[in-house]
C-alpha cells in the first residue's frame, strides 16, 4: 500500500492560483468571518465617532474642532490595524481598502445623527 499527504504550501499554491477543486473561484469565497466582524465592528466604532464629533460642535466651535482633530490621530493608527487585520482575514488589498471606506462612511452617518 502507499500513502502519503500533501503539505500546505501545495494547497496554498493551488488558492493562490484560484483554484479549488479545478474550478475557478471568487475572491470572496477566501474572506474569513474576522473580516467581517472587523469591518462591521468598525463601522460602528466610526458612527460613534461620528456621533462624538457632532456633540462637541453642538458644545462649541472650537470643542469640534479640538474632538476633530483627537479623533483623527486616534483613527490613524486604528485604521491601519484594521487594513492589516482585513488582509490577514482574507481580503485584497484593494478589497480592504473599499471596506475601509465604506465604514469610514459610519462617522459621516453618525456625525448627521448628531447634528439632526
Amino acid at each position: 500500500s502507499h500513502s502519503h499527504s500533501h503539505s500546505e504550501s501545495e494547497k496554498d499554491s493551488k488558492s493562490a492560483k484560484g483554484e479549488k477543486g479545478g474550478k475557478e473561484f471568487s475572491a470572496l469565497e477566501e474572506i474569513r468571518p474576522g473580516a467581517i466582524l472587523n469591518f462591521v465592528a468598525d463601522f460602528v466604532h466610526n458612527f460613534t465617532d461620528g456621533m462624538a464629533i457632532a456633540a462637541a460642535f453642538q458644545v462649541s466651535r472650537s470643542s469640534g474642532i479640538s474632538m476633530t482633530i483627537a479623533v483623527l490621530f486616534h483613527e490613524i493608527p486604528h485604521e491601519v490595524g484594521d487594513f492589516a487585520v482585513l488582509v490577514n482575514q482574507g481580503m485584497t488589498k484593494w478589497q480592504a481598502f473599499g471596506a475601509q471606506f465604506i465604514s469610514a462612511i459610519g462617522a459621516f452617518m453618525g456625525c448627521t445623527c448628531g447634528l439632526w
